[in-house]
């Protein structure tokens, strides 16, 4: 019975799972298909758009060539390998802030809490001056002050620093929720108020005029040269006197 019941579950897990999976595909594994194709081409948004449209060629391996024999290469070279280098110490990071997460860093006397606030925040603040002496600025020394600061303060306050700092950036994602949950009790829930209970639904003009708001709306998104068409001419002249 437990076989039979997980088989019948399949399609409609299948369904949930359609628009993710379409997600990655359209958004995810196109454009990276899409991207590797046109590294072979002579593809360049000055010759190829909607007012020069020049025929594509296909070129192979010259534009590798002409990237690698480019002399800021290695230099931007660098700079993308400084930048991925961020991710493992991103991943110490994380870590890091899930031990903070869940251990009890307070100490239980005050002199001890002030002296390990006060000497995380000195060491910090060594290791910015550190940074900034040799070239970085005062950019790294504000930020190592900052985590100094953030250490010292989840010493003297406990962890609830960190996870407030560390659920800070959902906040978004929080009001995203209030938003469902209130869209939830003003369309769905149970009428509560004797005054609302006389609200009539909605007309037919409201609904005609609703109706054509998003016939509106799909038509941009879907052909949106309808309206743009209008100032192609413009956009055009601005591109030519730009040389593009």
């Amino acid at each position: 019975m437990a076989v039979k019941k997980r088989r019948s579950d399949f399609p409609a897990a299948c369904l949930f799972l359609a628009p993710n999976f379409l997600g990655f595909l359209v958004f995810v594994v196109f454009p990276v298909i899409f991207s590797i194709a046109m590294a072979f081409t002579n593809w360049d948004l000055s010759l190829h758009n909607r007012f020069r449209d020049e025929p594509l060629q296909w070129v192979w391996l010259r534009n590798f060539g002409d990237l690698l024999t480019h002399p800021e290469f290695w230099k931007y070279f660098g700079n993308t390998f400084f930048l991925m280098m961020s991710i493992p110490v991103g991943i110490v990071g994380s870590l890091i802030l899930a031990i903070l997460l869940t251990r009890k860093l307070r100490s239980d006397s005050a002199l001890g809490r002030w002296g390990l606030a006060a000497l995380s925040l000195i060491a910090f603040t060594a290791v910015g001056l550190l940074f900034s002496g040799s070239g970085y600025g005062v950019i790294a020394l504000v930020f190592c002050i900052l985590a100094g600061a953030i250490l010292a303060l989840g010493f003297t306050a406990g962890p609830t620093v960190y996870r407030t700092l560390f659920f800070l950036p959902s906040f978004t994602a929080g009001v995203a929720v209030y938003l469902l949950w209130m869209y939830q009790r003003v369309f769905f829930g149970e009428v509560v108020h004797e005054v609302n209970k006389k609200l009539t639904d909605l007309t037919f003009t409201e609904k005609a005029i609703l109706t054509l708001l998003l016939i509106f709306i799909v038509w941009i998104g879907v052909h949106p040269t309808t309206f743009l068409s209008v100032s192609e001419n413009s956009v055009g002249m601005v591109l030519t006197r730009l040389g593009i």
